[in-house]
């Protein structure tokens, strides 16, 4: 309900965003915001974005979070995403560890992790992994480190940086 919803308003068929009470008196200064509805959805996308969890065409998993540059931690826990055979549920945990030069990555999934991938970043631009079976991608002026051949409905890896850089 928005900032202004009046209940007994509401209840009596008046108007409930704004206005007088069902008593007479005036019990709020603004006229509501009837646009809480988006502003509460903001958020939601940006978790969303965060977390990075789809489903490709075919109905595989696609994890690309967005873990952002100043956090060590962050857990998404029973996400739902689409496969070709209805809705499975994805937890996950990301913890980075700068001091280390890696990424630790958790999944669990009830599912399974057959054919999905994972996108881990970003790391600075000129880092490479020490994996050379991820692939690196550079996007705006960043690196991001593609894990694939992914199985079972668990798995725990870590993605570490060489000392050197490019």
């Amino acid at each position: 309900l928005h900032e202004c919803f009046s209940y007994g308003n509401y209840e009596q068929g008046l108007d409930h965003t704004y206005g007088c009470g069902s008593n007479g008196v005036n019990v709020h200064e603004n006229p509501g915001d009837e646009g809480s509805l988006v502003q509460q959805a903001e958020p939601v996308k940006a978790m969303l974005m965060m977390a990075g969890v789809s489903s490709d065409r075919n109905g595989h998993l696609v994890l690309t979070p967005r873990m952002p540059w100043n956090f060590d931690r962050m857990t998404v826990t029973d996400i739902p995403y689409c496969t070709r055979d209805g809705v499975e549920f994805l937890s996950m945990e990301l913890r980075h560890l700068r001091h280390r030069r890696r990424m630790n990555v958790q999944l669990r999934t009830t599912g399974t992790l057959d054919q999905a991938s994972f996108r881990a970043g970003p790391f600075p631009m000129l880092t490479q992994p020490e994996d050379a079976s991820l692939v690196k991608q550079v996007r705006g002026g960043a690196a991001w480190f593609v894990k694939t051949g992914l199985g079972g409905k668990e798995t725990e890896f870590d993605i570490r940086l060489r000392q050197e850089i490019d």
